[in-house]
């Protein structure tokens, strides 16, 4: 397993050097919930109270990008929710933007509303009216 891993870091380093993978974030957020209101809970008895993310920012030939959020919700004896937010695409040019964006939630309860689970999915564009030198 540490030869793999090991591997691993050694081409992403590589390819990292050469511009061809750029790793721009990778961080885990920790929150407190202050309110939380969802219809897919049933007669929801216990407050979410915590909840946290974890984030990874890629980019590859300095021109495509791929922006992940992993994130949970939860009481304080349970995860009660959790889900999968992305964007990923292309920068063409530096005030323009096509993307696709994905965002998934699922609810980690056998009693809820609904048996299906939200879920949106977009293609669509960013216009930057002003945007820091990508390097």
């Amino acid at each position: 397993m540490f030869k793999i891993i090991l591997t691993f870091f050694i081409c992403f380093a590589t390819l990292s050097k050469a511009d061809v993978l750029t790793l721009d974030e990778v961080s885990i957020d920790a929150y407190r919930i202050e309110s939380h209101r969802d219809p897919y809970f049933i007669e929801d008895t216990d407050k979410f109270t915590h909840g946290g993310n974890f984030n990874l920012n890629l980019r590859a030939f300095n021109y495509l990008f791929c922006e992940n959020i992993i994130h949970i919700a939860g009481t304080d004896s349970q995860i009660r929710e959790g889900g999968w937010k992305f964007r990923a695409g292309i920068n063409l040019g530096k005030y323009l933007d096509v993307f696709y964006k994905h965002h998934s939630r699922h609810v980690f309860e056998r009693a809820r509303n609904s048996k299906q689970f939200p879920l949106d999915n977009f293609y669509g564009v960013r216009l930057y009216f002003y945007r820091r030198e990508i390097k």
